[in-house]
């Protein structure tokens, strides 16, 4: 670990959050949800859609430990990952899809190549990009109505 992230986590013991002014798209979200855990939320289920190598999920469970995650990644390069780390939580559970409208089954995503990455985003059948790869899709009523237990997955 670098010394950077022991002062800031050392700093975070005595309620204090070390970073940059202003706060980039990176930092400000874990200060924001720190604050709400504070005030006293406390949410029972988290929704990570576009779950990537599960960052956001790995600062989330640190604020809110007692929620069940769902992680939503559709770049298959992901998923040992985030299978590890559903392995490793419980109340954890990885969705292999991409979020879309309702009778959609399948959709075109573009990420700019071959490689994965954290841009990579649906496609319209009508737009300028063409796809990089096909994801199967489903929508997050689906999803919620899945993990609830009250109706059939597909």
């Amino acid at each position: 670990m670098a010394w950077k992230d022991r002062l800031r986590r050392l700093a975070a013991r005595a309620g204090w959050s070390v970073h940059r002014w202003p706060s980039n798209r990176f930092d400000a979200p874990e200060d924001a949800f720190t604050l709400l855990r504070r005030a006293g939320f406390v949410p029972g289920r988290i929704i990570d859609g576009g779950s990537n190598a599960g960052q956001f999920a790995s600062m989330i469970t640190r604020i809110f430990p007692e929620a069940t995650l769902d992680l939503i990644e559709p770049q298959s390069e992901y998923w040992p990952l985030l299978n590890r780390l559903a392995a490793a939580r419980a109340r954890t559970r990885v969705h292999k899809v991409a979020i879309t409208e309702p009778g959609v089954m399948q959709v075109g995503m573009h990420r700019g190549g071959a490689k994965p990455g954290t841009g990579a985003f649906v496609i319209d059948v009508n737009g300028v990009f063409e796809p990089d790869f096909q994801s199967p899709a489903t929508t997050l009523d689906a999803l919620s109505c899945i993990r609830a237990g009250w109706c059939s997955q597909r």
